[in-house]
């Protein structure tokens, strides 16, 4: 091989960086770039890790148990959005938009749990048909990105609620001053999340 195997978990052959992957990135907040490399550690070039294969379906479990939950408490915030009086359309549009989105979140989420629940006990053969059904185009990207679409719909209904939650604030007549204190506060949590995910974007990457 032209690379040395250091730990029979790290591939050796991963897949270049497509532009197509740039972009979908960008719509999944680049959640299935991660979920790729969980993959292929498990996997490792067609050599399949028990305990690695039986520790990625734990965390997967507990992943999509939290997703569910905050997916709930978010559709349970947006249910009570859409009962506030004298909402416009722009924000009744981005909270509706919000609701579609957890529920598909909490559906795609419970189909996941139904699936993979019953194959944590599974032997390498099983998570050996697994991988290799999935890997397609030399690639985890398919399978990536329906592991991590409960992560996706969520982070985009917050984005969506954020945006209704916004559009309520500037709706009605207000001073300035109280225009001031929520552009203020919109953009103390904007930076603050654009901050930390740039910051912990890299900081796992080798310099």
């Amino acid at each position: 091989m032209q690379d040395a195997r250091t730990d029979r978990l790290v591939t050796v052959q991963r897949a270049p960086t497509s532009l197509v992957s740039l972009v979908l990135g960008v719509f999944t907040f680049y959640a299935h770039l991660t979920y790729i490399q969980r993959l292929e550690n498990v996997w490792a070039d067609g050599i399949v890790s028990f305990t690695g294969w039986q520790t990625l379906l734990r965390s997967l479990l507990a992943e999509w148990s939290d997703s569910n939950l905050l997916a709930t408490v978010t559709l349970s915030a947006n249910m009570a959005f859409l009962a506030l009086a004298g909402l416009n359309m722009v924000p009744t549009m981005f909270s509706i938009m919000s609701t579609f989105l957890a529920i598909g979140s909490i559906a795609i989420g419970l189909h996941h749990v139904w699936r993979h629940r019953d194959k944590q006990d599974s032997d390498a053969s099983r998570a050996g048909t697994y991988f290799r059904n999935a890997f397609q185009g030399g690639t985890f990207t398919r399978l990536a990105v329906s592991l991590s679409l409960p992560l996706i719909l969520l982070s985009w209904s917050l984005v969506a609620f954020a945006a209704a939650v916004s559009a309520y604030s500037f709706q009605t007549p207000r001073n300035q001053v109280s225009y001031a204190f929520i552009g203020f506060s919109m953009g103390v949590v904007g930076s603050a999340v654009l901050w930390t995910t740039k910051f912990f974007f890299e900081i796992f990457v080798p310099r």
